[in-house]
């Protein structure tokens, strides 16, 4: 098994310094909140009875982060879409945050196209491409950062901008105190989880030992449940393995029940609960009879908790973590882990059809 305490080893397994995206972390959400502030906003947006973030992987998952540690707060609906075109009631009344990394995923396209069809209030968040050029064209207020990475490992970017753009048109109260927090906590992890900590002090390197060879189940509930699907996407594209990812309550309606096969399977599964002290009782009541039942079969478990007093910090933190252990698990798989040669592949072969 690869040593994760050998630094020149680690950097040579990276060529690409995805190890140092994943440190920039607090230090992006930092320069997205200073952006977003810059940026003119028309007061006509802030009126939406309905709100649309649309995007796909990576730059959808940032939108995402929003509508979790944000729900108990809007009063407005808010949907993140991750499709062609858009859902039906969207119109006038609806404010569509158009979401894309590259500018040029074509999903997000179409949707920002019909957007301007139905008479949406538009925001565009890009760092160029297609979505930028149309945003300049049409007159729709554009937040253009800068930042040469995968999608995946902006999130910093992908979610302080939309998150402001919500603040400051008034759907939510100012969060500066609480991501001036949130950027210090994010800071105190990175001398934490960095590749300089030894595996015997670091808690990312140990939970990828634990995952390592394992077959990753991801488990959490209320804001925790984007947590959850963040760790399973880290894994896919960072640490080219399997993943997958259930919300509470609504697990325990369905998911619970299948444990039991194929037996042969017990063996390998890697379950991780993440965020349950922090969560409403019920929930907690109910992440403890799950690992409970998981006990009664042998399966591996283990809880994670995210650190901080706000939503927003427990969850940025335990996603922190995250993405850690993704970046030690891709070392342990003697994997690249920013490639994602079978995505490229894909796109590849749709552009020829």
């Amino acid at each position: 098994m690869p040593n994760l305490d050998d630094l020149v080893a680690l950097r040579s397994a990276d060529p690409q310094q995805m190890g140092d995206r994943i440190a920039e972390l607090p230090d992006q959400v930092q320069a997205a909140w200073n952006l977003a502030r810059k940026v003119p906003l028309p007061d006509s947006h802030r009126q939406a009875t309905s709100i649309v973030a649309i995007g796909m992987g990576g730059s959808a998952v940032g939108a995402d982060v929003v509508r979790g540690v944000t729900q108990a707060d809007l009063k407005v609906p808010f949907t993140v879409w991750r499709d062609y075109g858009l859902p039906g009631f969207v119109g006038p009344e609806t404010l569509v945050l158009a979401l894309s990394h590259s500018g040029n995923t074509e999903e997000t396209l179409s949707g920002f196209r019909a957007a301007l069809d139905r008479g949406a209030k538009l925001v565009a968040i890009t760092s160029g491409g297609a979505l930028g050029e149309l945003a300049r064209q049409h007159g729709v207020p554009l937040i253009q950062f800068q930042y040469a990475s995968q999608p995946r490992a902006a999130l910093g970017y992908l979610f302080s901008l939309p998150l402001a753009v919500l603040v400051r048109l008034g759907y939510l109260d100012d969060l500066t105190a609480e991501v001036d927090r949130t950027i210090k906590l994010l800071g105190c992890l990175r001398s934490t989880y960095g590749p300089d900590v030894p595996t015997s002090q670091n808690a990312a390197k140990r939970l990828a030992q634990r995952l390592h060879g394992r077959l990753a189940v991801i488990y959490g509930g209320g804001p925790y449940a984007v947590v959850a699907q963040r760790w399973k996407n880290q894994l896919n594209e960072n640490s080219k393995s399997w993943g997958l990812f259930e919300a509470l309550p609504e697990l325990n309606h369905n998911a619970v029940v299948g444990f039991e096969h194929p037996a042969e399977l017990r063996r390998l599964l890697q379950v991780i609960l993440i965020g349950t002290a922090a969560s409403p009782p019920r929930i907690q009541r109910r992440a403890q009879i799950t690992a409970q039942l998981l006990d009664r079969l042998g399966i591996s478990h283990t809880m994670v908790e995210g650190e901080g007093e706000s939503d927003l910090e427990r969850v940025m933190s335990s996603i922190y973590l995250g993405d850690y252990a993704s970046y030690y698990l891709a070392m342990l798989n003697r994997v690249d882990p920013t490639q994602i040669e079978a995505i490229n592949v894909l796109k590849e072969a749709l552009s020829r059809s």
